[in-house]
Formats: C-alpha cells, structure tokens, sequence
C-alpha cells in the first residue's frame, strides 16, 4: 500500500499540471473503494465464504476461455533439467505436490498469525501494526491455488487419453492462472512472514506506526468520500493508539532512549500539524469547530493519551521528559471544551499527586498568552476554581497558598518605591489590566470564603481574608463584593456571572453551597474581612505603595444580629490567624476595649442609622451603587 501511494503522491505533485493530480486522486479513489469493499465483504465470514465459490467459478471460466498454447511444452523442458521423465503422469504429480504444499501451508500460516498477533498484542494492546490485508491476501492466493490445483489434477486423468496438443489447448489458461496463484501464494507468504516477524520488535512496530500516521495525514487531504475520510481516521486513530501504548510499554521497561526515539518522531509530527495551516484544517483548529465526530474523536483520542502519557511520566519521577510531554499538549491547544477538560483533568490529578506546581506554571502560560491577545475572561479560570474547591475541602492551606498566588503571576507589576523595603508583589489596581478578568478572579476568591465558613476551616479563611486586603484595592473588593451580595445572595445563584459564557471543561465544578447556612456564612465572612480592614487602617499597617485598604465594604445591610456574629467568630479566635482578635484600642469614649468590641458598637450604630433611613426603591438603588 505504501508503494502504491508513493507512487500517486508523485503525480500529484509532478509539475503543478492539471493532468495528472485528478489522474492520481482518481487511482486513490479506485484503491481506497476496492479496499473498502474488500473490507466490507470479508469482515462477515458468511458472505466470504458464500462469495469465494462464487469468485473461484468466475476465474475458471475465465481461465477455460485462455489458450497459452506451449505451457506443457515449458513444463516439459524443465523435466529434462530435473532428469524426470516428461509425461501426463509427471505433470499431474508436480501439480498434485505443488497444491499439497501449499494447501499444508495455510493451517501453518493460521496458527503463525495467531503466534504473531498475540505477541504484537503483548507489546500494545491498540495494535495496528498487524498486517490484515497481507495475512487475507495470503490465505485467499493459497485457496485459489489450491481449488486450481485440485480441479486440473482431477481433470488431467479425465482426459489422459487426448492427445497432448489438445491438452495443451484445453487446459492452458487454467494452468497459468493456477502457477499465477500459486506463485503469488509464495511470494505473498514470503512477505508476511517477514514483515510479522519484524513487527515482533518494538521499534519495528513504532516505524510502522508512524509511517501509517505520516501517510494517512496526507491522504486525508486529498479524500473527498466520505467512506474514505472514515478508513483514514480509523486508521490514524489506530495508530495513534499503538504509538502511545509503545511509549507507555517503553516508559515501564525504562527504556529511556527508545522513548526518546517514539517522543522525538511524534513531536515531529504534532509539531507538522500545529505549524502549518493546511494540516491545521484536517486536525485541529477551524475542522473542530465543525463537529465532525471524525475529527473530534481523533482529537480526544490524542489528547487523552497525552494526559495518560503526562501522568505515568511524572509517577515515573521523570520530570524533564514531562515538561517536554506537556510542550507537546500545549501544541494540541484550541478554543473546544475538550482541550480545557484535558488541562482540567491533569490539575485534578497534580493536586492528588502533589506536583501542583507543574500545572501551575503550564496554567500561568496560558493566562499570560490570552492577556497578550485581549482576551477577556479566559477559560483557565474555571481550572483554577477546581484546584480552590480541592484545597478548601482539604483544608490544605499550603496549596491555597500557592493556587491563589499563582492567580496573581500573570498580572501587572508596576514598579513601585516602598517603605521599610518591602519587596513589590502584584497587584490589580493598575488601568491597563482588564477588569472583568480582575473582578472574575476577586469573586471566586469570595466563593471560596464562603465555602471556609461553611466548611469551618478557619486557618484557610484567615489565610484568604489576609490575602485579599494585602493584595487588592478596597474600592475593587468593595465593587465585587456588591456584586457577590447581588448575585450569591438576592438572586441565590451559585456560580460565577463572568464564567457562564465561557466555553469551559466538561468536568462539573461548583462550590455547592448550603442554601439554608449561605446567608449566615457570607455575613460571617462578611464581618471578617470588614474587621480586617478597619484593623490594617486603625493601626496603619503599609500593605503596598498606592495600594490603599479604603474604601472599605459596607455591612450595615446584614440581617443576623452583631453581637451573635461576633460572639461566633470570638469562640474560634486564634485559629483565624487574624491579629484583630488578640488586639485592643481605645474608642471614642477614651476607654481602652477589645477591637472587636468597637467594631460591634460601630457596626451596631450604623444599622441603627441604616434602619431610620429606610431607603424607598430608588434610594435602594442609589444605595446599591454606591456599594
């Protein structure tokens, strides 16, 4: 097949002519129709046994209608070089033997295929590398040879009485069309044999699967049938399989240079497709956005062995093979929900393995590329909210830590003169950043504090309530937090306005928050992080050169009693981490109290004043604005 197609890729190319490009697609059409028809026929063993009778007795009567006058002649003359006696009797005996040989061979072939193809098994299981076509062509050469072969035996003494010209006249094209198959039925085993046996080395099965690759991507270009487009991807998709199940096998055995030898040849082709645009059309790119099934499924197919392949390179502790194995994941990169599933499931199973920080760099990459291109709110966005729902729920403020901060990494800095030499850290007060993706990130933080509250892990709340006042403005929290109050509370909407027309993973996220406890959790929440605002001003803490906590957010609107809230937070105390609890100031009065004791005065005075103020529909309006 190989021969065939490398002869018509040279007329499709000779000269740019106009003659002979539809010559050649016409030949691959033609090829690709019979093989799809052969395929068709004897994938039902009933229908190719009910055909082959019906084959053979076509080819008899074609063969009875040939006249190769002198063939026994030929015969003859070869007798007297072996020294024997040339007669009727010989030729059906070098008939009867010829036929004995090879109808002995095809019982032997079987259980020789059946050898092989357990063995190609052995080594990948997706093994496409088992030659099909060439086992079939044997087996059905060595059947017409033989159905031949015993017909003229059986003839030849029914007419032993003619004279040997007749014979000759008679029985001429039968006997060329059975030395045609016979000779093909030798020749053919010879090539099976040698090319099963060489599929029994591991290399061997690699060249043969990145050959089919190679060849089927540019078929692919030049298939206008459908049926053809399906025999192309099938057998990529086989392929594809097999390569990743070899580099798998060679990754057990730590065969490292023979995994460098399958990584280096399939980075060559992924790069092939990634770089030029009219690979980019059959692979990925603009063909995914069509839906096909058949591009789709390739795709998947490619980015699951990917996944599969990242995840046993790391288990493997081979780390530099695994930066070069998520390079080449990056290569398979597109706008479908399949590409974000991937990087959604290996940042599930970095959190599990606890290697967070290679997808945490991979992630910041992509952020910085979608920043670089204006892109809005982008789809990593929804990744990085798995990883915060997994560290909450395990309590796991170390990987809070690193997640949260790794959000910040693509952001602006701006270089900025501190005092006390503080080193500058980013922030997002900057007016070239885009705000959607800034306030995105600020309400997932506040999802996440929720969930703390709800879930009781106080240090991971402390940890986000000191974050969000150390690295973001006030009049930002305080724009997002109206936004939270607007969204999570009044319309009871758990997930996030700016993620919902995003093409995302198909892998559910959410915070799934308790609706009868998220009123309760979000004024908590709420309560903490005002403390810690008011707490940084009172004592004039220096969070970052023109980075200021004012203004602060307004709570006067919060319905579950000052005093049972703070009474709620005081129990847990210290295991916030939050200095407020253990400070005191002195308040308007000149007494020396507790800092939480002054903001439950303050607070309990401005809901007072927010209670005789008792705002009509547009006064509420204002008001929520001015949130």
């Amino acid at each position: 097949m190989l021969n065939i197609y490398s002869f018509l890729w040279n007329l499709l190319f000779w000269g740019k002519t106009y003659i002979f490009r539809p010559l050649a697609l016409f030949f691959i059409f033609f090829h690709d129709s019979v093989n799809w028809v052969i395929k068709k026929v004897f994938s039902i063993p009933t229908l190719a046994i009910f055909l082959l009778p019906i084959i053979y007795i076509l080819l008899l009567g074609f063969a009875q209608g040939m006249h190769l006058n002198g063939i026994l002649d030929i015969f003859h003359s070869f007798y007297t070089v072996l020294n024997f006696s040339p007669g009727l009797s010989t030729d059906i005996a070098v008939i009867k033997t010829l036929t004995s040989v090879v109808a002995f061979a095809i019982p032997l072939s079987l259980t020789f295929f059946y050898f092989s193809y357990k063995e190609q098994k052995a080594l990948a299981i997706s093994n496409a590398s088992f030659s099909y076509a060439s086992a079939l062509a044997f087996v059905f050469t060595c059947i017409m040879a033989v159905a031949f072969g015993t017909h003229l035996s059986v003839a030849l003494k029914t007419k032993a009485s003619m004279p040997i010209e007749k014979l000759d006249a008679y029985f001429s094209g039968t006997i060329g069309v059975w030395l045609i198959f016979c000779f093909m039925a030798f020749r053919q085993g010879i090539i099976v044999v040698k090319l099963h046996i060489s599929n029994l080395h591991v290399k061997s099965q690699t060249d043969y699967s990145i050959k089919q690759i190679k060849e089927n991507l540019h078929c692919l270009k030049y298939s206008f049938a459908k049926f053809q487009k399906k025999m192309y991807f099938n057998r990529l998709y086989d392929n594809v399989e097999t390569l990743y199940q070899l580099m798998f096998l060679s990754i057990d055995k730590s065969t490292s240079t023979y995994y460098d030898y399958c990584v280096k040849n399939w980075n060559r082709i992924l790069s092939d497709i990634h770089e030029k645009p009219e690979n980019q059309k059959y692979i990925s790119g603009p063909s995914l956005t069509k839906g096909d099934d058949l591009y789709l499924n390739l795709y998947k197919c490619i980015l699951n062995n990917q996944i599969n392949l990242l995840i046993k390179l790391i288990k493997s502790h081979r780390f530099e093979d695994a930066n070069i194995a998520f390079e080449m994941l990056e290569k398979l990169e597109s706008k479908k929900s399949a590409y974000y599933t991937a990087l959604h499931e290996i940042a599930i199973l970095s959190f599990k393995l606890d290697i967070l920080d290679t997808i945490l760099i991979r992630l910041n990459n992509i952020m910085e590329t979608y920043r670089h291109k204006n892109d809005s709110v982008n789809d990593v966005n929804i990744i990085f909210k798995q990883l915060l729902i997994i560290a909450i729920e395990n309590n796991d403020v170390k990987s809070l830590s690193r997640i949260v901060y790794s959000m910040l990494k693509n952001f602006k800095t701006e270089d900025m003169r501190l005092k006390n030499g503080r080193i500058p850290i980013p922030f997002m007060a900057t007016p070239e950043q885009n705000i959607q993706q800034n306030e995105c990130i600020i309400y997932m933080l506040f999802q996440a504090l929720v969930k703390t509250i709800e879930l009781s892990h106080y240090s991971c709340t402390g940890f986000l309530i000191k974050f969000m006042v150390t690295n973001f403005k006030g009049d930002i929290i305080k724009r997002v937090y109206s936004i939270v109050i607007d969204n999570l509370i009044t319309n009871k909407k758990q997930e996030s306005p700016y993620l919902k027309n995003n093409v995302i993973s198909n892998v559910a996220v959410s915070f799934n928050f308790n609706s009868t406890t998220i009123r309760y959790c979000f004024e908590k929440m709420s309560l903490l992080l005002y403390c810690q605002q008011k707490f940084v001003l009172r004592k004039g803490i220096l969070i970052n050169f023109n980075n200021t906590v004012e203004p602060v957010i307004k709570i006067s609107g919060i319905k579950f009693e000052v005093d049972y809230l703070v009474e709620k937070i005081k129990k847990a105390g210290d295991k916030y981490g939050l200095l407020f609890f253990s400070s005191k100031f002195v308040d308007e009065a000149g007494i020396e109290k507790d800092f939480l004791e002054i903001i439950s005065d303050d607070l309990k005075k401005e809901k007072e004043r927010y209670k005789e103020f008792k705002p009509n529909s547009k006064e509420r309006k204002r008001v929520r604005k001015a949130r």
